[in-house]
């Protein structure tokens, strides 16, 4: 195998990312996680600056997920995944 090819191999993306969701009333922002291939993110969340739940829209994205990092309990919770299936699609 020749060396550029080692030093150009691409990456596999990520199957999850990580976005910036901004209140369209007040500006707040909170970060959430998507998957890469969904649609951009639009939802009720509560707004602790008016105190009551407004409408977020995903303004940007921050960053890929690792396998490793979606694998935390937390993050599981916040993509309503099954933590058993994840266990099992990494072990096989």
């Amino acid at each position: 195998m020749f060396l550029t090819n080692v030093l150009l191999a691409k990456k596999a993306k990520a199957k999850h990312i990580l976005v910036l969701m901004e209140s369209m009333v007040s500006g707040h922002q909170f970060m959430t996680a998507r998957e890469r291939l969904g649609e951009k993110l639009e939802l009720l969340h509560y707004d602790p600056y008016i105190n009551t739940t407004s409408v977020y829209k995903e303004r940007k994205k921050i960053k890929s997920l690792s396998p490793k990092f979606v694998m935390d309990p937390k993050i599981q919770k916040m993509l309503g995944l099954d933590i058993d299936e994840e266990i099992k699609k990494v072990q096989t």
